[in-house]
């Protein structure tokens, strides 16, 4: 039923350079019992970087002849949406494809096209999680508050910050230059956490946590600096480095939680040698990689399994903080309580220390009683 939606990819998209055929990923994709699938959105609206819309099979052939063999996953390339007559049917072919994705417990690895599409793809988790955690990670905020019902890639945050679903959003990698204050405070008023592209460049590791507790991670391949990735529209001199971005995708692959990955805006026009095309095959890869590699955390396994330890403050009008840890990984997670409950989010050793040492940890000041 699935393959009435998709047109099928030409199999001669690849040239197998790196090492023969069968050790490559286009060898070791599968048929039947896939547990990811790749999914091409040959599509853009009103966007600032035309000419994305013809990524999809630009990536693919940087994709394909990476290095397969994976051990805990099987992934199907469905091939790429077709085109609706108009872009509502795109989204809501986009919608319903994701949402039956996800009810067949299949995580769908989406290549965009334009950022937009992000928003199809968290109205399809609607139906699967009442609550929802996205990351977002580009260079700014694709937020003009409007009341207009159309949406493009410059405009469609409101759809997800306003969205009663909504229960945590991040923002990666900004950068201050880009963004309008009044975003930006709008964005803060509404609990969402931002971090820019200089923290990230300090210590990216703390970044795991934040991709440990995401359903949904899109990618905006215009956070990337110029001289990493060229195919875009306009130069951007500064940004994450190729490295970086990777071991972003790496982290969220690692991450147990997370049902929904997209990647957008990577445009073939601009893109010189292909480097682009190749850095976001790359991602996509690093991404693949660490689905292969999940260690069945939390919440696979109940929290209650690890070892617990509990952070005490002696005044009577202070809580207790829990962390739970695990022994075998070194990940740790803390019980904040919120207005509907206890939760629990994924968190460094550092914030246990400070817990420790008698201070509120910045995590439990952001979700306590929100």
């Amino acid at each position: 039923m699935l393959d009435l939606y998709f047109d099928r990819c030409e199999d001669n998209l690849v040239n197998y350079i790196y090492f023969p055929r069968q050790f490559s990923l286009a060898n070791d994709l599968v048929e039947e019992d896939f547990s990811v699938a790749l999914i091409g959105v040959k599509s853009e609206m009103n966007n600032v970087n035309p000419g994305s819309a013809t990524a999809p099979d630009a990536i693919r052939r940087q994709l394909y002849p990476l290095r397969g063999g994976f051990s805990n996953i099987k992934v199907k390339d469905l091939g790429n949406l077709k085109k609706g007559k108009c872009m509502a049917d795109t989204y809501a072919a986009l919608k319903d494809v994701v949402g039956e994705l996800l009810s067949m417990n299949v995580l769908p690895v989406v290549i965009g096209g334009s950022h937009e599409l992000t928003v199809p793809l968290y109205e399809a988790m609607k139906d699967k999680l009442s609550a929802i955690r996205t990351t977002l990670v580009d260079r700014k905020v694709d937020y003009p508050f409007t009341s207009s019902e159309v949406f493009d890639a410059n405009a469609f945050l409101d759809r997800i910050m306003k969205d009663p679903h909504n229960e945590d959003f991040k923002l990666l990698a900004y950068q201050g230059y880009y963004c309008p204050k009044s975003y930006l405070n709008e964005l803060q008023d509404s609990k969402c956490q931002m971090i820019r592209v200089g923290e990230l460049f300090r210590n990216i590791a703390f970044t795991e946590p934040l991709m440990r507790d995401t359903d949904l991670l899109s990618i905006d391949m215009s956070a990337v600096r110029h001289a990493d990735s060229p195919g875009f529209a306009y130069a951007i001199p500064n940004g994450l480095t190729g490295e970086e971005i990777c071991q972003l995708a790496h982290y969220a692959g690692l991450s147990d939680r997370i049902s929904l990955f997209g990647l957008f805006e990577a445009n073939p026009a601009f893109d010189d040698s292909d480097q682009t095309a190749s850095l976001a095959a790359q991602v996509i890869w690093h991404f693949l990689e660490g689905l292969d590699n999940r260690y069945g955390d939390y919440p696979k396994r109940e929290i209650n399994s690890y070892e617990e330890r509990v952070a005490i403050f002696p005044s009577e009008n202070e809580m207790n903080i829990h962390f739970y840890h695990n022994r075998l990984n070194d990940r740790w997670w803390i019980k904040i309580p919120t207005q509907t409950g206890d939760k629990i989010y994924a968190c460094l050793v550092s914030d246990y220390y400070t817990a420790c040492g008698g201070d509120k940890p910045d995590i439990w000041m952001r979700y306590y009683m929100r």
